[in-house]
Order: structure tokens, then C-alpha cells, then sequence
């Protein structure tokens, strides 16, 4: 006999289909969404300064990094804080003669005999279906010892799911819990964790803040289920904290040119990788010489910097940011292989179908790139399995034309 009651929530392709489900709430807006979120950064690096703002941001509606911030109510366990430091910061944060906004309430201690699950949740129930935000700093001051018998793992993964099932109550809700990192250096940023993996893995967003005590600049790495993985370069100066460049796409661009320029000596190669990130879309060795004047010596440079990964070079004599990108499909992955192209001369050669012949023997009039049709379905396998016959290295796009050549095309027409 069918078990309905075990079957009970199990939902069906169709059911799920038929859902009017809400929009994805953002708390800052594509670096916190709805949910639970773990902020982690070494003491004393700014991370209750960025907090704190965020808590002011929501509670008057305004801006954190320059990003807009939706008002909602706010509860804040300002658990490392007194009352003094707390009015000093806050109107520190806040335009001159801007009182603190009513919409944010501050808890310093918390009663032993009181869970502090049962006290967000007393909170939240009298903010629900405002997209409440809870904010407590730290972890480490609300996090219960674990027990004899449980492992590491479970215990934390307990802990933080505890708080999860708080923001899953209440949609649109979400919770940060401000979190110390490890003291430990390592090439993945959520390496730096402090505690077991329970913990980064029971969250929805992770955010990790790399700043070194004694400087302004720092690195702001996130990941997440609702949230791209992004890392962007960010300033810290007098409790204040402002995106590079002023934005997002700009303070990412600039965490890559960071990396691509750590390793460098030279002052020529610097300035090579720096002209080349200047043009995500892609520069040509012509244009590269135009803007430095290296001549001769530029080819050794770029075959250098490029077979070191410093920048990409995706079709011959075109130079790219070693970078997230867009990819042909919309989607996002890291420059590794030529799966995604995103130089002018890529995207026309993709597009490109006015001749179903190989590019380099097709006559010139019926190679031209302008007015291209609606550019054809394309995979990284179809442009990996064309053999070209032009006699150049490597394999042909979708469309059967030869990179290489529409590329050395582009660079003549321009000269």
C-alpha cells in the first residue's frame, strides 16, 4: 500500500513549475542576499566598522559600498560593543547631523538563561514579513560549546542550522553572523574559516575580508548559492569602506590586475598587463605597440606574460584580462581553455557565417564581419572538434572559420 503520508512532501516537476514564487530579496544588493551569511575577517580588520554601516544602511535605506540598500528593520547583537562605542561609530558612519535611524535596535548582552535562537526568533515574529535583518557580532560570543559525543562537524553544522531555519521561517529574512578567520594563509579564501567546514557550508553566502592590520587596502572574496562568486578590491580608511574604482565591475577588474601584476618586476611587463586590462574586450599586439612603442621587444614580452597566465591570448595577435567573463552562453567560468571568447574579433568570427567555407579561403568580400547573422547554437565541443585547413594551429570555431585569421584580418583592416 502507497505510504501518502511519508510521500507527503514530495513536490512534482509540474507543482514545482506552477509556483509563484517571491523575487530573490537582497540585503546589499548582489554581495548579501536573503538567507544566512558568514562574514569573516582577522580581529581588528574593519569587519564591525562594514557591518555596522550595513545595519545603519538598512535601517534608513541607503547605500553600502556605494550599492543600494533596501530599508527594513534591523537587530543588531553588537556582542564586543558598549553603549559609548556604539554612539561614536554610529555617528561617525552616518551624515553629519543625521540622528541614528528608529529602525535598528541594538542588544549588547544577552541573559545566560535565554537562547539567543529564541531571542532573534522573538524579534523576528514581531518584524515578519518585513525582510527582517539580524546581524550578530560575533559568532564566537553565541555559539554553545559542543558536547562530548557529537563530532567537530555535526556540532557546527548544528549550530549554524539552527540560525539557517530562523531566515527559512520567514522569507526575504536574512541574518549575518560576523566571524573570525583562522590566522592561516591559503590560495582557496574559504580555507581561511575559522572552525570546520559545518560551518562555511551550512551557510548561503560566505564573504571573507583579507586585510593586512596596518593597511588601507583589502580584498573582499564571496561565494555563495544565490550569489556569484566574485572577488573585488576594497579600501579601509577611518571606519569607512569603499569598493576600488567605485563599483563593482571596476573593483573586480581591479583584484585581477593585482594578480596578474604581483609577480612582476618589470616595469615594461607591468605596463603591458595593465594596457591589457584596460581592454577586457580585447587588444591587439598593433595597438599594444601604438600605445608603448616596445617594436621589437613586444613580442617576447607578450609570449612571456601570456605562457606565465599573467594575460590571455585567445586568437592570434589578441591579448585579454585573465578573468571571470561572460561567456558566449551567458554563463560564467574562468579563462582556462578557448571556450569563451569575448574579444571583438571572437564574437565576430563566432558570428560570422556568410561564407560556409574555411575564412582563410574564402575571398575577401565574403569574409567581411559586418551586418552577421543570428549567431548560430555553439559549445566549447563543436569549436574544440572543427579541424581548420588553413594550415594554422589549433582547432576552428563552430562556424568553421579560422580565428586566427579573421584576427589577423581585423589587425590589417585596422591599420
Amino acid at each position: 500500500m502507497l505510504d501518502t503520508k511519508a510521500l507527503g512532501a514530495i513536490v512534482s516537476g509540474p507543482d514545482l513549475d506552477r509556483m509563484t514564487l517571491p523575487p530573490l530579496a537582497w540585503v546589499v544588493q548582489h554581495i548579501i542576499a536573503e538567507g544566512l551569511t558568514l562574514l569573516v575577517a582577522p580581529p581588528k580588520a574593519g569587519k564591525s566598522w562594514l557591518v555596522y554601516k550595513i545595519a545603519l544602511a538598512r535601517a534608513s535605506g541607503g547605500e553600502v559600498l556605494g550599492l543600494p540598500v533596501q530599508q527594513g528593520p534591523v537587530l543588531y547583537l553588537a556582542l564586543e560593543d558598549g553603549w559609548r562605542r556604539l554612539q561614536e561609530r554610529g555617528r561617525k558612519l552616518l551624515d553629519a547631523g543625521q540622528p541614528i535611524p528608529s529602525g535598528i535596535d541594538y542588544i549588547i548582552r544577552l541573559d545566560p538563561a535565554v537562547s539567543v535562537l529564541e531571542k532573534i526568533r522573538s524579534w523576528m515574529d514581531l518584524h515578519r514579513g518585513m525582510k527582517p535583518l539580524v546581524i550578530v557580532d560575533t559568532f564566537g560570543k553565541v555559539k554553545p560549546p559542543a558536547g562530548a559525543s557529537a563530532s567537530a562537524y555535526d556540532h557546527d553544522y548544528k549550530v549554524m542550522g539552527g540560525f539557517k531555519s530562523l531566515t527559512e521561517a520567514d522569507p526575504g529574512s536574512a541574518i549575518i553572523l560576523v566571524h573570525h578567520d583562522r590566522k592561516a594563509t591559503s590560495d582557496d579564501f574559504m580555507d581561511s574559516v575559522s572552525g570546520t567546514n559545518g560551518i562555511a557550508g551550512a551557510a548561503d553566502t560566505t564573504i571573507v575580508i583579507r586585510r593586512a592590520r596596518t593597511e588601507g587596502d583589502a580584498v573582499i572574496s564571496i561565494t555563495g548559492r544565490d550569489v556569484l562568486e566574485k572577488e573585488y578590491a576594497a579600501s579601509f580608511d577611518g571606519g569607512h569602506w569603499q569598493l576600488a574604482g567605485g563599483g563593482l565591475d571596476a573593483a573586480q577588474s581591479a583584484v585581477a590586475l593585482a594578480r596578474a601584476t604581483k609577480t612582476l618586476g618589470s616595469d615594461r611587463s607591468i605596463d603591458i598587463v595593465k594596457l591589457v586590462h584596460q581592454h577586457p574586450a580585447g587588444i591587439t599586439r598593433k595597438d599594444i605597440d601604438a600605445k608603448l612603442g616596445l617594436g621589437n621587444q613586444l613580442g617576447p614580452y607578450l609570449k612571456r606574460l601570456s605562457d606565465e597566465g599573467h594575460i590571455a591570448n585567445p586568437l592570434r595577435g589578441t591579448y585579454t584580462p585573465v578573468t571571470t567573463v561572460t561567456s558566449v552562453t551567458g554563463t560564467y567560468a574562468p579563462i582556462t581553455t578557448i571556450t569563451s571568447v569575448t574579444t571583438e574579433a571572437g564574437q565576430l568570427a563566432l558570428h560570422d557565417q556568410s561564407n560556409e567555407s574555411n575564412g582563410c579561403n574564402a575571398p575577401t568580400g565574403q569574409q567581411g564581419v559586418t551586418n552577421p547573422p543570428a549567431a548560430p547554437e555553439w559549445s566549447a565541443a563543436a569549436s574544440l572538434s572543427t579541424t581548420k585547413a588553413c594550415g594554422h594551429p589549433g582547432k576552428a570555431l563552430a562556424s568553421g572559420k579560422c580565428g586566427s585569421c579573421i584576427a589577423d584580418q581585423l589587425a590589417g583592416n585596422a591599420a
